[in-house]
Formats: C-alpha cells, structure tokens, sequence
C-alpha cells in the first residue's frame, strides 16, 4: 500500500491488472491523506485498451479523488475563500451530489441553474466578500454584503428595479450550505442575519381586478377563444394559476371526465429572455404541484380549446406554434385594460390575485381556494387575497349605516308631526 505523494509514483504501488472486456483494467489500494494520522484507504481502478492507457487512468482517478479530499480539508479547516466554497457547492449540486432534505432528491437542472444565475448576480460580484477565507468571515462582513445586496438592481426593459426577497434570501441560502462544512461546529457570521422580508402586500382595489372589471374582462375574452391571448387571460383568471404554471401548461393537464386540470410543471423564463419547459414535478413550491377541481364554466371552455388536440401539446401557443413569451402575455393584458377603459396599471400576474379575491367574494370555501390556488397555509390566502373585500364590505356598511340613519331621521319626522 502506499501513501499518496506529490507527484504520485505508482512504481512503488502493488498493481493488479487484468483483461476486461476488450481492454485492460488496472486496480491498486491507494491510502488518501484525509487530514488525519492514517488517512484513508481506498481500492482504486482505471480502465482502457492498453495496459499503458489503463495505468494513465488509474492515475488520473488518483489525483482526481486526492483532488476531493483536499477541497474537503480546505473547507473544513477554512482555508478556501468564500467564492470557492460556493463554486464548490453549486458543483455538488450540478454533478447530484448535493441531496435536499427537504425531497431528499438531487435538484434539477432547471433549479441548480437557477443557483448559479443568483450566485452570478448577488454573490460573485461582491469580490471584497468573496475574495475572504472562510476562517476570517465575521458578523460584519456578512452585514457588508448584505447592505451591497440591498443596493443592487436589475435591469428589465428601461428600468432597473431591486431584486425580489425572494432571489436575496436563495443567495442567503446558497451561503449557508457553502458555509456548512466549516461552521458545522462552529458560531457562524450567518445567525445574526434575519431573511429578507417579504415584500408581498396585502392586495387593494388598486391591485386587482374588482366584479364589475372581472365581468367586463372575461366577457371581452370570450368574444374570441381562437385568439390565445384571450385564452390565456380567461383561463388564468377562472382558475387562477400562476402565470408560468399557465404557460406551461399541456393539453393533456386537462381530465374531461373528471373535469380537473393538473399542474405539474412551469414554463420559465431565463434573464437572457430564453424560455425553458421544465421538467414535470418542478414548481415553485411542494404545494404548487396539485391538481385543481374546475366549475362547468371553465371546463366547457377547456373542452374547447382541448378538442381534437394532441395531449403532448403545450395548451397556449403563439400564431407562429411558438411558446408563449410572458412580456408578450403582458403587453396584451395591458392593451386590453386600455381597450376596456380600466385605469389600472397592474402586471399581469394580478389576474391570479383578482381570480382569487373574486372566488372568495362569492362564497368559496377558504381552504378550497388555497388548495386551488397551490398555497401552503391557509393564513396566505386570508391575508394577503380578502382585504379587498373587508374594505368593500366596510364600504357596504358604511352605506348601510348613512341609509339607515335617514331612514331613522324620516320616521323621526314623522312622529314629531303626528304629536302636533
């Protein structure tokens, strides 16, 4: 057996090799230094046509793996710098080496890009940050990049707007699993932030479609179901998905006989303006992937759109059998409010809030609506999706209570005159 040099010499070293198949594989106990006294042993093979080309790989899965566990020594003992203890976890995670606990299934490729696309955005750029050890990261270098994230702009269009909660708090994670190996035991400068909050508001009539718009905009879209755009915005809005759980959307999602319609993918698109189907069972989140359970209304416009149609098929499709672009869905939703004389300057994901306010306006259970709807809790849809309602209601009482004062004043009136 012999212990790893640098550079290795496999002279010294028993081999062992053998025909295989229509080559030769070479085989040796290689001790690996792990960081320990004895360091590890491990049987260690190469394969290829010679006996030669077999010896070459054997000795390229040598300094392969001594590769592995030098990374491995270097995160634990702090010596790597905070950009390579990212890199090395967003290589983890794109070869599957990396399990979530939460599905206990290697991400997808879809979602590991996603990784690296917010790593490129909120994390390399800072170098300062990334150019530090892992040992010598303290609570006020974390507060330094978290202050530079909170500055930091996108660019869509002509404007620039700040990231989402959202794309902070993936990259706060990102740190967090980079930081594992070496704070495992350890205080981390991590505990002392606190995740982004949650830009997400309480929904207004300034956010949402109200009844009356509600009515005029799906009557508006079903004066033609061959034009997609009107598809679209009548679909979104009877059943109200997410926009990329709706453009991702496939003719065969839709059961006629049980009359439910499936979501189980998203169609995403990338900062370069690329759009990507993913794979089925990829969602925002675990309760994102349900299937929703449709009213007649909209299951006699599916059968529509749905008759005669491959069930491969994506179910939303441009003129040209392209998918559909979401800034393209927006422009149109955004013509038509105009068309409709609505004064609102609302995307056109609200149509999803709108759908959801309007079902419970007109008597939904509350947890039908979130199942539908794909949230986690219950609270989600209370908070966030019936304040507009609680302010008509107040508005209805109000009304309510000036008619019923007159009412009080006319028949005090009334009596006055029938005691003269």
């Amino acid at each position: 057996m012999q212990e790893n040099n640098n550079p290795i010499d496999l002279s010294k070293v028993k081999l062992h090799p053998r025909k295989y198949g229509n080559g030769v594989r070479i085989a040796c106990t290689w001790r690996f230094n792990d960081g320990t006294e004895k360091g590890t042993s491990i049987r260690m093979d190469g394969y290829g046509e010679t006996e030669l080309l077999a010896k070459d790989k054997l000795l390229n899965n040598i300094i392969q793996k001594q590769e592995e566990f030098s990374l491995g020594n270097n995160l634990k003992s702090g010596n790597t710098t905070v950009k390579k203890a990212v890199e090395i976890f967003l290589q983890q995670e794109k070869e599957g080496k990396y399990i979530s606990r939460k599905t206990g299934k290697p991400k997808t490729p879809i979602a590991v890009e996603h990784d690296f696309e917010t790593a490129r955005a909120l994390l390399f750029p800072c170098k300062g940050f990334m150019a530090l050890q892992l040992s010598k990261v303290l609570p006020a270098s974390v507060d330094g990049w978290v202050d530079w994230v909170e500055m930091q702009r996108y660019t869509k269009g002509d404007k620039k707007y700040p990231y989402s909660s959202d794309k902070k708090n993936k990259a706060f994670e990102l740190l967090k699993k980079a930081f594992a190996p070496y704070y495992r035991r350890r205080t981390s400068p991590l505990d002392g932030v606190e995740k982004w909050v949650i830009h997400s508001k309480k929904k207004t009539e300034d956010d949402i479609l109200i009844p009356d718009e509600i009515k005029s905009f799906i009557t508006y879209c079903l004066s033609d179901l061959n034009d997609h755009s009107k598809a679209q915005g009548l679909i979104h809005i009877l059943t109200y998905v997410r926009t990329g759980e709706l453009l991702g959307l496939k003719v065969g999602d839709y059961d006629r006989e049980k009359g439910t319609l499936r979501i189980q993918r998203k169609l995403i698109r990338h900062t370069d303006g690329s759009l990507e189907l993913s794979c089925d069972g990829y969602a925002k989140t675990d309760s994102s992937l349900r299937t929703i359970a449709l009213e007649p209304f909209t299951c006699a416009i599916l059968n529509r759109l749905t008759e005669g149609r491959n069930k491969d098929e994506m179910l939303f499709l441009t003129s040209k059998g392209n998918m559909v672009n979401s800034r393209n869905y927006t422009t149109w939703f955004h013509n038509t409010l105009k068309t409709l004389n609505i004064d609102k300057n609302i995307p056109v994901y609200r149509l999803r809030a709108s759908g959801i306010t309007f079902a419970i306006c007109c008597g939904a259970d509350v947890h039908g609506v979130m199942l539908n709807a794909g949230h986690s809790d219950v609270k989600t849809t209370l908070q966030f999706y019936t304040a507009p309602y609680k302010e008509m209601a107040k508005k209805a009482a109000f009304t309510t209570g000036e008619g019923l004062k007159e009412l009080m004043a006319i028949e005090m009136v009334a009596i006055e005159e029938k005691k003269e």
